[in-house]
């Protein structure tokens, strides 16, 4: 999968300007040669992070940023969205009391919305933003589960 690619697609799908993103103006925003981007674009270099900064203010695509880091850079793959990482059991532990108390959030809010027996569209917005975050939530507990699956009780004294 290449992100550039799929970032510039992106781009030209919403704005319908193929010509305005081409490798050549790219090459120009960015201060590579055209040879670079399109090795970039085809996937036969990879790309840096200053680099991917660029291109992605270019595009105004922050998602390539996004999938960068989530899936090329060394020190985003180990970092969560929420900005904590995930290796740290303590730091991670100390976060589950606000997703507790934004997951019992998340039900009430459900709860109210169907209690009449129909969504309206500002409940379906509100549930929208709230989903974001259960998923967040879920992508926590999950961390600190693999994190306690993965200690070795022998490292630990009584």
């Amino acid at each position: 999968m290449n992100l550039i690619k799929n970032a510039i697609d992106r781009t030209i799908a919403k704005t319908h300007d193929k010509k305005s993103y081409s490798n050549c103006n790219i090459a120009k925003y960015v201060g590579y040669s055209e040879a670079t981007i399109s090795k970039l674009v085809n996937g036969m270099q990879t790309p840096s992070p200053d680099v991917i900064v660029s291109i992605s203010a270019y595009l105004h695509d922050p998602i390539l940023k996004e999938e960068y880091c989530a899936q090329m850079c060394p020190i985003g793959k180990c970092k969560h969205p929420n900005g904590y990482i995930p290796q740290d059991l303590l730091t991670t532990g100390y976060m589950m009391p606000s997703v507790i108390q934004s997951q019992s959030d998340y039900m009430n809010t459900l709860h109210k919305a169907l209690a009449d027996g129909k969504l309206s569209r500002s409940e379906v917005l509100r549930l929208k933003e709230f989903t974001a975050q259960f998923w967040e939530n879920i992508a926590i507990q999950t961390d600190i589960a693999n994190m306690i699956e993965n200690l070795n009780v022998g490292d630990f004294s009584e």
